[in-house]
C-alpha cells in the first residue's frame, strides 16, 4: 500500500526530467515516488534513518521548548 490510513504527505517536489513526483510522508518517514506517466506510486525508504527526524531539542532563548 502506497499510502496508509496514518500518512501525512506533507511535501512534494517534480523532476521533470525523469516525469516523477517526490512526496514525503512525514508520520512514519518515506518516501513515495509517482510516475506522472502512469500515475503509478510507489514507497520507499519507509522507516529508514534518512527518512527520520533528529532527535534534537529546540531551544528558544536558552530554554528546551516542547510540545505539551
Amino acid at each position: 500500500k502506497v499510502i496508509s490510513s496514518t500518512s501525512y504527505l506533507i511535501d512534494v517536489r517534480i523532476d521533470e526530467k525523469r516525469n516523477e513526483a517526490y512526496i514525503t510522508d512525514s508520520n512514519v518517514g518515506a518516501l513515495i515516488i509517482v510516475d506522472l506517466s502512469t500515475g503509478e506510486g510507489r514507497r520507499v525508504l519507509e522507516d529508514h534513518p534518512a527518512t527520520k527526524s533528529e532527535q534534537k531539542i529546540l531551544k528558544i532563548e536558552g530554554q528546551p521548548f516542547q510540545r505539551r
